[in-house]
């Protein structure tokens, strides 16, 4: 860590790609602290920042501890020269799933203001029982005020319906975002349901990634308990294709889709 602080601190150019393996908070605080000393910063201030890195593309391998500042990742928006990042979530023998989920609450709430970044790719490293919560309501504001995303990711997370309900509302009033990738989460029929009901209504996204969800059926009989009335996934992406006239892209492979 010391001497990747002191290499990346000394260079005065800024990378176009910058891959971190396996990031932790202490992993931060050292390289942190090199930049400091090296800038002439007083020592013992700490920030668990990444202000210290100058890319314009971060790829990072972030490991969750208990003890995790979950304001770390937000540092990452406060780099104006980065446009892509991709986080790659790994949970250790020490990794706390809350603390997780506070550093993504807190990063799609940051991302409401942020006019930079362009690409945000989160995704898990490996399958867990770890589920995106209670975060569902910033991404969905996220989506309707940030004007400079175009792509995002968001794989493995263990995204549900509700997840998704609240991304449509979102791409209802987004007029930035060009490509979604929702892969291998845990989206019902309902929640594609309401996403492709949402792109009727959206004019800037061409590319739709759903793939590994749990569609199940293209027809979906109604339901006293359903929040889409019945309306299949396959009567849904027909409305969809009729009234939108931007998607060009969508994969919904490996959804264990039938005819019943």
């Amino acid at each position: 860590c010391t001497v990747v602080a002191y290499f990346l601190s000394t260079c005065n150019f800024p990378w176009k790609h910058l891959e971190l393996d396996l990031v932790t908070d202490e992993k931060i605080e050292v390289m942190h602290q090199v930049c400091n000393n090296i800038s002439g910063v007083k020592e013992g201030i700490i920030s668990h920042s990444f202000s210290f890195l100058n890319t314009q593309n971060l790829k990072l391998q972030y490991e969750f501890h208990v003890t995790a500042n979950t304001k770390s990742l937000i540092s990452l928006l406060n780099m104006k020269q980065l446009t892509q990042l991709s986080i790659e979530i790994h949970f250790g023998y020490t990794s706390h799933v809350d603390a997780c989920n506070r550093s993504l609450l807190n990063m799609f709430k940051a991302l409401m203001s942020n006019t930079t970044l362009q690409m945000l790719s989160i995704t898990q490293a490996r399958f867990s029982s770890f589920t995106l919560m209670g975060s569902s309501n910033a991404l969905g504001d996220m989506l309707k005020t940030n004007a400079s995303l175009q792509c995002l990711e968001l794989n493995k997370l263990g995204l549900t319906d509700l997840t998704a309900t609240h991304i449509s509302s979102g791409l209802v009033n987004n007029h930035s975002l060009k490509s979604l990738v929702l892969s291998w989460n845990a989206i019902t029929s309902v929640g594609a349901v309401s996403i492709f009901k949402a792109l009727q209504h959206n004019t800037t996204l061409d590319a739709l990634n759903m793939s590994g969800n749990k569609l199940r059926s293209i027809i979906q009989s109604p339901s006293p308990t359903s929040h889409n009335g019945g309306v299949g996934v396959g009567a849904a992406m027909a409305d969809m294709v009729l009234h939108n006239s931007t998607l060009t892209e969508l994969d919904i492979s490996e959804c264990d889709l039938t005819p019943q």
